[in-house]
């Protein structure tokens, strides 16, 4: 999917610095007891607007790269953060610049250094190339830096490598400038939305996400319009409060969780005789979302990100319209273990 470009993107204002320090710790454990890793952020907020999980991945892939470099030696990854300008379009081709963009323009970066083996100019050519690869089948596949690239031209960034023979290689990630602040709430981005008066309501709603952020934003969205909200970040233990409680309104149903996701959760809903709306959240692409429609008390889908006044006025929209009528089966294939 991200090599064909059809992963959808999920794109928010960000900042560099916090972005890499939430990753420290995930990068840290994927490093080899020999390997050691520092990160050296920029002094200013490097603010830009990017997919938060395609920045993380390029992370991964790089710092994997950096410590398979170093083999099983003593080595050092050291990341970094900063922000440089580019006048002169000409400038690209001086600085090795690899990616579509062709204009300069006003860049946040960061990069990543290693102490390995370094690159050699035979093979910088070809680094990003899809299945090339120095090393042998069983340690990789040659995608890890053609996913990188492919994320990068997605930003309309530009990637600079420097490397030397037995000294180590840099890759630094250059990504357009933003003038404006960090969303604090990563999954869903509220922009815009300061003018807009969302009338109150009193009803209860239930949401369901694994991540802890999307269960704030969606809380102080619903409360803040008057709105009673229960959160849970487990299918299962979703279920149980539904069975016992009887004024509920609305669902908000994220699909992917783990164990117990969302489809399941659908299905047992339907077994149960639980007509409750739902509005099913996802960031997967809108055709992937839309086949749970399929669920007679599936009243919406909606794309992550969504604005907040998005999501109550979809809330109230679905409250009005009173309780699911429908109640066709299904027509979804279940697995063995959801027919037991």
């Amino acid at each position: 999917l991200v090599y064909a470009g059809k992963e959808p993107s999920r794109k928010c204002v960000v900042d560099l610095n916090q972005v890499i320090g939430r990753m420290l710790p995930l990068l840290r454990s994927g490093l080899s007891c020999r390997h050691g890793i520092e990160f050296l952020p920029a002094n200013a907020a490097c603010m830009t607007e990017a997919d938060t999980g395609q920045l993380e991945q390029i992370l991964m892939n790089l710092v994997s790269n950096s410590a398979q470099a170093m083999h099983e030696t003593h080595g050092r990854v050291t990341l970094s953060t900063g922000e440089m300008m580019i006048e002169n379009p000409a400038e690209l081709s001086r600085l090795q610049m690899f990616g579509n963009r062709t204009s300069g323009g006003r860049f946040v970066w960061f990069e990543v250094t290693d102490s390995g083996d370094g690159i050699s100019e035979a093979d910088m050519s070809r680094l990003f190339q899809p299945f090339f690869t120095t090393r042998s089948r069983t340690q990789g596949h040659g995608f890890g830096l053609s996913v990188v690239y492919g994320h990068v031209n997605r930003h309309d960034g530009l990637i600079r490598v420097s490397s030397r023979r037995g000294e180590g290689t840099t890759f630094r990630i250059l990504l357009p400038k933003t003038d404006c602040t960090v969303s604090t709430d990563t999954d869903i981005v509220d922009r815009g939305d300061s003018n807009i008066i969302v009338p109150a309501s009193s009803g209860r709603i239930v949401a369901v996400d694994d991540q802890q952020t999307v269960l704030d934003v969606v809380q102080r969205a619903c409360e803040a319009s008057g709105m009673r909200v229960s959160v849970f970040r487990t299918a299962t233990e979703a279920l149980e409060f539904i069975a016992d409680t009887d004024d509920i309104d609305c669902l908000l149903l994220d699909m992917m969780m783990p164990e117990f996701d969302g489809h399941s959760m659908l299905e047992e809903l339907y077994q149960r005789g639980i007509h409750i709306p739902v509005i099913v959240m996802s960031g997967y692409s809108q055709t992937n979302a839309e086949d749970y429609s399929m669920f007679p008390n599936v009243r919406m889908t909606m794309q992550k990100p969504f604005r907040k006044s998005q999501l109550i006025r979809a809330i109230q929209n679905i409250a009005s319209q009173g309780p699911v009528t429908g109640t066709a089966r299904p027509s979804v294939a279940l697995t063995d273990e959801q027919d037991s």
